[in-house]
């Protein structure tokens, strides 16, 4: 079973892409404007990336301490 391709309107290109479309494209191939709910470098999405970087920041020290032979800060 296939998953379904989604669309989204995007103001750049000025009709619907898919989402791997503007990902692949965002800033490179089309010029996200700052309102564009789906750009996450917007300042109005600054939050939002700072919670994906947080995340993704939290699970590389999960892996990295334990694989370092290390003990997380945080835990004694």
């Amino acid at each position: 079973m296939s998953r379904k391709t989604r669309f989204r309107e995007c103001p750049a290109a000025g009709r619907a892409i898919t989402a791997v479309e503007c990902g692949e494209g965002r800033h490179v191939t089309y010029s996200c404007p700052e309102g564009c709910s789906f750009n996450p470098f917007s300042t109005a999405n600054y939050d939002q990336y700072l919670t994906l970087e947080r995340q993704a920041d939290e699970k590389l020290l999960q892996w990295m301490f334990p694989a370092a032979g290390l003990v997380s800060p945080g835990r004694n």
